[in-house]
């Protein structure tokens, strides 16, 4: 009897997880993307919220049940996706972005892993869904082109995800951390290491150089010729990659004020 229960509640959590998305991600449905397949999507903070309080696959299931419904529903009709990407490329996205956000920040348990999780798991997620829709949607000439519109549609879901995720997704954490219908299974951020917030700076600083590094040498032209093979916004495209390059460093950084907003502000102290 406890073991149906448990199911039962594991996929009550998941439904919920998903619907939550779904119908967040139509809020901003109307924001695509420059290249005219996908959105903009704070909405991420949803799942990561289920991931950080029920449980990695809470999380994982629900965003990539979520994104599909929500692409279904929303961007289909608005001209921005069709099926075959939601499920080949939004889909195995979502699922694996979240998934590997829960094995590291459920494992490791701290906000210098919440940072670091954050950047990987978006810079996954984001890629596999990219690789996906560009194999399936967008045409491309050679490698070169391929490559650089996957890490055009990364970068620019990185740049508009991470702000969210690292200053927004801390206040929720803080507000619902005692919500009975997320259940807390992974204990939420009271069973956290309690880090200096120099250790959270430190580590968010290591996971920004290659983004300030990679946006200085954009803004200094070195990939212009790269820039060019795309088919789709030309010139255009070596600034919007910049800013994109640029922005996702300077949210990285941002990431010790996180555990100040979770813990209302106060003193962060460390363990013995």
């Amino acid at each position: 009897m406890q073991r149906k229960k448990s199911a039962a509640s594991l996929v009550a959590r998941i439904a919920m997880c998903a619907a939550l998305y779904a119908v967040v991600n139509g809020l901003t449905a109307p924001i695509g993307t420059p290249w005219g397949v996908g959105q903009f999507r704070p909405g991420v903070i949803i799942p990561a919220l289920f991931t950080i309080m029920s449980g990695t696959l809470v999380g994982a299931v629900g965003a990539g049940l979520g994104s599909l419904v929500g692409d279904i529903l929303f961007l289909v009709p608005l001209g921005q996706t069709n099926p075959t990407l939601a499920l080949l490329a939004g889909l195995p996205g979502n699922f694996v972005g979240f998934l590997l956000f829960g094995l590291i920040v459920n494992r490791l348990k701290s906000w210098s892993a919440f940072a670091a999780g954050t950047v990987v798991s978006l810079l996954v997620g984001n890629m596999v869904a990219a690789t996906g829709v560009m194999l399936l949607a967008i045409p491309f000439s050679d490698a070169a082109s391929f490559w650089v519109g996957v890490l055009g549609f990364t970068f620019f879901w990185e740049f508009t995800m991470l702000p969210f995720m690292i200053l927004l997704l801390p206040l929720l954490l803080r507000s619902l951390k005692n919500a009975p219908y997320l259940e807390a299974r992974t204990g939420g951020i009271e069973n956290w290491t309690r880090e200096s917030p120099f250790k959270v700076l430190a580590v968010s600083s290591i996971f920004s150089l290659p983004f300030f590094a990679v946006g200085s040498l954009s803004y200094l032209g070195y990939f212009s010729q790269l820039y060019s093979s795309w088919p789709l916004l030309g010139g255009t495209l070596g600034p919007l990659m910049t800013l994109f390059e640029l922005g996702i460093a300077v949210s990285v950084l941002l990431s010790p004020i996180a555990p100040m907003i979770a813990y209302e502000g106060k003193r962060i102290p460390e363990n013995a």
